[in-house]
Formats: C-alpha cells, sequence, structure tokens
C-alpha cells in the first residue's frame, strides 16, 4: 500500500520513495485520465515527470544504505559493533561518488551530507599525545569502533589500513588514523596484560611439579635417593624460554597470521 511521508522522520522518507516506485506506471496512468488528480497536484509542481522517478531511484538506493545500518544497529539480538566500520565505510565511498555527480541536485546534496559526516567524524585531537588511551574518549571518531575490527578475525589490521585509504586517500589522515589506532591497540593490549600478569616462576614450578612423574623404566631400592626428571617438563621449559626469546606477545602473533575465511552465518561470539 503507498504510505505518507512524515516530514521529522528520514527513514519514512525512503519507505515512502521505496513503495512508491512500485507505482510507477500507475501513478502515470492517473496523470493521464484523472484530471483531479492534476488540479491536486498543481501547487507542487504537478505530477511526477520521468526525470523525477528517475530521481527516486536514485535517492531510493542511497537511503537504503542508511535504513538497512539503522535496522541493523538497532538489533539486540545479535552483535552489530563489528559491523558498524563496514557499513561507514559504504556511506562514505557513496558520498565521495555522489559528489563528482554531474547531477547539481546530487552534488550539493552529498557535499553538504559529507561535511556533516567529516564534522562529525573528525580524527584531529590536540591533547592526544604519548597515551593513546587517555584522549581516546576526546576524539570525535570513536577509536574502539576500529579496534573490534581489528579483532575481528576476517580482516584485522590490513583491512583497516586498506578501507582508509579507500575513504580517505594515501595522505596524511588515513595515516594518522591508522598509527593512533595501532597506537591505542597495542596500549590496550599492555593494559590486559597487566592485569592478567602471571609470574613466569610460579607457571614453570607449578607446571614441573605437576607433570613430573616417576619413570616406570627406572628400578629404585628403598636406599637410592636417584631423582629422575621428566622429559615433558624439560621440553616444556625450554618452549618458555623460545617463547620469550622471541619477545613477541599474543596480539603480535594473532595480527601476524592469515585472516579467517569468511562464509555465511559467521559467528564472531561463537568463535
Amino acid at each position: 500500500m503507498i504510505i505518507l511521508d512524515v516530514p521529522t522522520r528520514w527513514n519514512s522518507t525512503y519507505m515512502m520513495l521505496e513503495v512508491a516506485e512500485k507505482f510507477k506506471k500507475a501513478f502515470a496512468r492517473l496523470a493521464r485520465e484523472d484530471a483531479h488528480f492534476e488540479r491536486y497536484l498543481e501547487d507542487d509542481e504537478g505530477a511526477s515527470s520521468d526525470e523525477d522517478w528517475s530521481r527516486v531511484c536514485i535517492f531510493i538506493h542511497f537511503l537504503q544504505i542508511f535504513y538497512h545500518a539503522m535496522i541493523s544497529f538497532s538489533s539486540s539480538l545479535n552483535v552489530t559493533s563489528n559491523d558498524f566500520f563496514h557499513v561507514l565505510r559504504k556511506i562514505l565511498c557513496t558520498l565521495n561518488k555522489w559528489i563528482m555527480s554531474d547531477d547539481l541536485v546530487l552534488n550539493g546534496m552529498a557535499s553538504t551530507m559529507k561535511a556533516k559526516f567529516d564534522k562529525y567524524w573528525d580524527d584531529s585531537d590536540h591533547s592526544y599525545t604519548s597515551t593513546p588511551l587517555t584522549s581516546v574518549n576526546k576524539l570525535s571518531m570513536n577509536y574502539l569502533l576500529l579496534v573490534v575490527v581489528c579483532l575481528d578475525l576476517r580482516y584485522k589490521l590490513e583491512y583497516i589500513q586498506f578501507t582508509l585509504s579507500e575513504m580517505y586517500g594515501q595522505g596524511e589522515k588515513s595515516s594518522r588514523i591508522f598509527r593512533k589506532l595501532k597506537d591505542i591497540i597495542a596500549e590496550l593490549f599492555e593494559q590486559y596484560s597487566i592485569w592478567n600478569l602471571r609470574p613466569l616462576e610460579d607457571n614453570q614450578d607449578a607446571s614441573i611439579s605437576s607433570d613430573t612423574t616417576p619413570n616406570p623404566s627406572v628400578e629404585m631400592s628403598e636406599n637410592d635417593s636417584i631423582t629422575v626428571e621428566d622429559p615433558m617438563s624439560k621440553w616444556k621449559q625450554t618452549q618458555r624460554i623460545k617463547l620469550s626469546e622471541l619477545k613477541k606477545n599474543e596480539m603480535d602473533r594473532y595480527l601476524e597470521d592469515e585472516v579467517a575465511e569468511d562464509f555465511s552465518g559467521f559467528d564472531i561470539l561463537r568463535w
């Protein structure tokens, strides 16, 4: 059914146009056969022309991005934070494409929206010095929305770097955002590491004491005081030393691994 627009709700504009476009031929026939319809629309520049309908199709395509984003982020039964950056990328790339349009109406509308977009997602922060986390809440751009993409094993940092260059070009802005993101991730991981710090010596002692078992191949009398070291505990200790010498933390190893293959129905929380 045809629905009416609600001036204070932009999503109703999309819903109205999306339904009305399906009745394009019906409206054209109504304009030809019903004089009352023409008179009713005289104050609003008359019935829609072919050019109007062409513009409606473009508006539907563009508003659809925002509409589906709103539906997705309003959901309470699935994870949304790791999808936000993908939608943000699509919106900005669409705006950049519309700015290059020869249509003055689309060009002007996209330019106005792009100016508001840049103002809201401004990454500048004069207080950002050596401690990223102390200033992350002062930034207009919420860097935690980028952190969750990094923690999605299907994308990680390489995808973010690629997307930033696509959104902002190869200039200083994309490089600055990427450097700041890496600093924030490093400090976040360091903070979590401190909270979960366990002394290596304690772990070694515990594992050695729990893993050491008598070697059944060695016979000992009551007067023997021979102790046999379990080969497995020695192997584990060697590996701990090797890992500490590599000086790589869990985050480094995670980022160096290849990204996982994406597939329909992937559940980030189940992973």
